[in-house]
């Protein structure tokens, strides 16, 4: 959970991660697909502050943070998972993670990174979402219909 954290993108530090992920554990909350289901289920914005306020000990601003980090993480899942069913949720979830630690935070960073990756050559593309997204090349192929078909 504190990796997943401070993997969100915001300015939470590993020592608010860390007291914040022993937090969650103490409450049952034990992995991040959890809290994901959770605050999911809480829905964004002040519903999803305030379960992670109560549940994670957050500060408010720090909550804020996390929150607009799992609506960007939920958004680039569900894209994910909907350009590959195979994936499934926690995988299209693990891929997404993986994107926004590349940097890459929308579909649109992803269409436009990938766009400029097959500009170098056949395959290019798909090996970066292979690289980026840590999924395999029948998965990447997939998604890249699926970026293809966001550009039609």
């Amino acid at each position: 959970v504190s990796e997943f954290l401070t993997g969100l993108g915001g300015h939470l530090g590993a020592a608010e991660a860390q007291a914040a992920a022993s937090a969650a554990a103490r409450r049952g909350i034990k992995s991040a697909a959890r809290l994901h289901v959770l605050w999911h289920e809480a829905g964004a914005g002040a519903a999803g502050v305030r379960l992670l306020v109560e549940q994670l000990g957050l500060a408010e601003h720090d909550a804020r943070e996390v929150d607009e980090g799992l609506a960007t993480l939920s958004a680039m899942a569900e894209f994910l998972r909907g350009a590959c069913s195979s994936l499934g949720a926690a995988g299209a979830r693990r891929a997404a993670a993986a994107a926004i630690a590349g940097g890459v935070t929308t579909e649109g960073k992803l269409r436009r990174r990938w766009t400029r990756e097959e500009r170098g050559g056949a395959g290019a593309g798909q090996r970066m979402l292979v690289q980026l997204l840590g999924v395999d090349e029948d998965d990447a192929e997939a998604i890249e219909e699926g970026l293809r078909a966001q550009q039609r």
